[in-house]
């Protein structure tokens, strides 16, 4: 196997293509200590293209593939796993004015063991960093023989959403800071994507807070109803932020209603990331997020954003962990105070006034 690419492809094939491989495991990362392939990209090499694959069994997977053309050409096909962090550390050392050569060369005779996986290296794969037609640096990765990678599989499914990239990553960000991103395990660590009076509703819960965010109807391009996936933040996390702006993308789901597809299309390649679902069952857990779009307001004003963060940086100070904040309306500005109940009573107060000049949302 034999292929030259520029920074910026090799790049982008490490990033979209190794996700999978990426994702911290529960625990200690005992299934990728085991098995050296599970912490690798599956790098194959066609006539006219080169695919990345990776995958956490039953959890995760993704691809990505690049035409060969401007950036990228190959000399010999084949396959092998390599490493998907020393591949990344050499593509992010190498300059922008290089060219990455990529080629692996198999062991003579039998594959060599390596002490520290179950799994045997099948050889090594060299990168040359080439700048103006001379070798730069040569680096030699252990890799594995493709044969032990499990392959995902990568079904064609209908697409439910369709949108720009720029659309979906505002939407999933705005609501990822209420997600309990901490655990692998429970219903708070959890994304809702879901359909709801014409338009597509992000929802993330942690028990405490519940941060919803809308995708009107014409800022899709297509919605096939209904719509109700909840996946692993985790997982979705990864997937929609190595999208580009300006990247079209499409939502699918299996038939079987147990794996969404995040399909993103490019002139820069594609990249598909298959990610498990939730059973009903557990989706009934999730919090009825939908009671939070109903709430009446006895009172309600309009703030702007920047006005609410510098009220808020102004009360931080308060130890956050045995803190509070409380909020109160006033005729024409809110109240913000920190309370911190330990011993004693610590109380720090702002005000928080409308402004008309600037960009205002509604806060309930």
């Amino acid at each position: 196997m034999k292929f030259t690419a520029s920074k910026k492809v090799l790049e982008n094939l490490v990033r979209r293509g190794g996700i999978a491989a990426m994702i911290p495991t529960d625990g200690d990362g005992d299934e990728k200590i085991k098995d050296a392939t599970k912490a690798s990209v599956l790098v194959k090499a066609a006539s006219g293209s080169v695919t990345f694959m990776s995958s956490i069994t039953g959890a995760v997977a993704s691809m990505h593939q690049v035409q060969a053309g401007e950036g990228l050409s190959v000399q010999e096909p084949g396959e092998v796993c390599i490493p998907v962090r020393d591949l990344a550390a050499i593509a992010g050392d190498s300059g922008d004015d290089e060219t990455i050569g990529v080629s692996f060369t198999p062991n003579p005779g039998e594959d060599k063991l390596d002490h520290s996986t179950s799994v045997q290296s099948s050889g090594d794969t060299i990168v040359t960093n080439v700048a103006g037609g001379k070798a730069k640096v040569r680096s030699k990765i252990i890799s594995y023989p493709a044969s032990q990678f499990e392959r995902p599989a990568f079904p064609e499914s209908p697409a439910v959403a369709e949108m720009k990239a720029e659309v979906l990553r505002k939407a999933y960000n705005a609501v990822s800071f209420a997600v309990d991103q901490k655990h692998f395990a429970g219903i708070n660590n959890k994304v809702m994507i879901a359909d709801h009076e014409g338009g597509l509703h992000c929802a993330g819960t942690d028990g405490h807070r519940c941060a919803i965010s809308l995708i009107p109807k014409d800022g899709l391009k297509s919605l096939s109803l209904p719509v109700a996936l909840l996946a692993d933040y985790a997982y979705l996390t990864p997937a929609v932020a190595v999208l580009a702006d300006g990247e079209d993308v499409s939502i699918l789901q299996d038939k079987d209603g147990l794996h969404m597809t995040i399909v993103g299309a490019s002139d820069a390649g594609t990249t598909t990331v298959r990610i498990s679902m939730v059973d009903d069952a557990i989706k009934s857990k999730f919090p009825n997020w939908k009671v939070v779009l109903g709430l009446k307001m006895a009172s309600s004003i309009e703030i702007a954003k920047a006005e609410l963060a510098k009220g808020l940086k102004h009360v931080a100070r308060v130890n956050p962990a045995r803190s509070y904040y409380v909020f109160e309306p006033k005729n024409d500005h809110v109240s913000v105070s920190a309370r911190a109940v330990g011993e004693s009573m610590f109380d720090v107060a702002a005000d928080i006034r409308p402004t008309s000049t600037a960009s205002r949302s509604r806060t309930t």
